[in-house]
């Protein structure tokens, strides 16, 4: 501030203060870069904050333009998720190119219907497959899935054959045997109670301790389809029983690929075709019947022993059928206990050595065939003189029909009618046996009255029964 400075006092004079600003010795111009500074200061950090934000518009802008069209860039920024684990059932079979790489299902709809898809189609390599069966059993995986929001199983073989069993029950069930109130009351099959079951527990299917399938019985269900080519989805198969319903067409190939198959059970349906040479891979094999069918072609030599190796086969049946050929030789039958070949066209000479090497032969039916030549003695003594059961009726057989009393120990049926014999044994019966006998009047004889005491009333078919009361 200015200092006061007071004037001289003279009378009649009025005495003023004048109060002057003292005059400040500063320099006016040195302000002025502190003025500019202030502005100066914020206008760069503007700047700075600009160029910060620009930049960082543009990392996201780069970023956000690396994926494709419709995908959210928040994806980056979530954690993947881990799927829950699913126990894998490791299958049994001895084929290693017959298990796959298991696979989890993806939990989303459009991944498990993919996932499904490619699963089956790098694993169904079948070029014999039927496509429509096999579409099927694939929607109906796809259905069940949708309903789960998940696949019933991880992809491994498990799921393999629960796709296999679908195409059977496909391929055997057709419409007519599907309608409600069909005969039997037959629940259609598959149908959507089996939705999210285990497949072993479904209808006709036995499964082992692992859930691998061995035992598949559909009989008596009226079914009138064919047997699929898909057989190679259950490497554990042990037993399959079809019998008694109408299925058509021929025996697949593919089941005798099955090599611990032991038991078919394929008899009174219509089957064409012929019997795989294939059989000859089933070593385990010990009971097979395909009896009353329309089965063509020959006993296939591949059935028979090879060596050391003796097959374990013990019932085989073809009877009705319209089988043809001969009986191979050599085919060392030792454990059989039951063969029927009856009712066919099987020509050609009878093996000498067949009766002699079938060691276990109890019940041996050669009958309506059109077998030529003798009936060799090892056929009356099979089974080491304990058969039981021998059919030679209605054939072309000729010469003397062989044989001695010791057959008639086990002996318990014996028909040997309709042939050519010129004679008979004189020695063959005794004079009380337990058997039923079909002969011929005409080489009947012997000096027993109970073989020929009919032949009046019945000249060429005469039964003749004599048994101790």
């Amino acid at each position: 501030m200015g200092e006061i400075v007071k004037s001289n006092y003279e009378p009649g004079c009025i005495s003023i203060d004048v109060e002057q600003p003292s005059v400040v010795n500063e320099n006016p111009n040195k302000k002025w870069p502190t003025k500019y500074l202030m502005i100066a200061l914020p206008t760069l950090l503007v700047i700075i904050l600009g160029l910060i934000a620009v930049s960082l518009f543009l990392v996201l802008t780069e970023s956000e333009s690396t994926f494709p069209a419709g995908q959210a860039t928040e994806r980056l920024f979530q954690a993947p998720k881990r799927a829950t684990p699913h126990p894998t059932i490791a299958p049994t079979s001895q084929f290693p190119s017959s298990s796959p790489t298991t696979m989890s299902p993806t939990p989303s709809p459009t991944g498990f219907e993919r996932g499904i898809r490619e699963f089956l189609s790098q694993q169904d390599g079948n070029a014999n497959r039927d496509v429509e069966k096999a579409k099927k059993a694939i929607d109906w995986l796809l259905e069940e899935a949708a309903v789960a929001q998940s696949a019933i199983s991880p992809f491994n073989q498990k799921f393999l054959q629960r796709y296999g069993i679908l195409i059977l029950y496909f391929s055997v069930f057709t419409d007519q045997n599907t309608e409600p109130g069909s005969p039997n009351n037959n629940t259609p099959l598959p149908n959507m109670g089996m939705q999210n079951q285990n497949e072993c527990d479904w209808e006709g299917m036995t499964c082992d301790e692992n859930g691998m399938l061995t035992g598949i019985k559909l009989a008596n269900r009226q079914l009138d389809g064919s047997l699929p080519s898909e057989w190679s989805f259950f490497p554990n198969l042990k037993s399959i029983e079809f019998y008694k319903n109408t299925l058509q067409g021929s025996i697949p190939e593919e089941l005798f690929d099955l090599v611990g198959l032991e038991q078919v059970f394929l008899y009174h349906n219509q089957f064409t075709g012929s019997i795989s040479s294939k059989i000859g891979q089933l070593w385990n094999l010990t009971n097979f019947d395909v009896s009353h069918n329309k089965l063509s072609g020959s006993l296939p030599p591949e059935l028979s022993s090879k060596g050391d190796r003796i097959r374990q086969i013990r019932y085989f049946n073809i009877h009705r059928n319209q089988m043809t050929g001969v009986i191979p030789s050599n085919m060392r039958l030792r454990q059989m206990f039951y063969m029927d070949l009856g009712f066919n066209r099987i020509s050609g000479t009878l093996p000498q050595e067949f009766g002699d090497q079938a060691v276990r032969l109890r019940h041996l039916f050669l009958d309506h065939n059109e077998f030529l030549g003798t009936l060799p003695e090892s056929y009356v003594v099979a089974g080491q003189r304990r058969i039981k059961t021998l059919f030679v009726n209605d054939n072309n057989l000729s010469g003397v029909f062989p044989g001695n009393a010791t057959l008639f120990q086990k002996m318990q049926e014996l028909k040997t009618t309709n042939n050519h014999f010129d004679a008979c044994n004189m020695g063959f019966y005794p004079d009380e046996p337990r058997i039923e006998l079909k002969t011929d009047c005409d080489i009947c004889k012997c000096r027993r009255l109970f073989m020929c005491r009919f032949c009046k009333d019945h000249p060429r078919r005469s039964l003749l029964r004599h048994q101790m009361e």
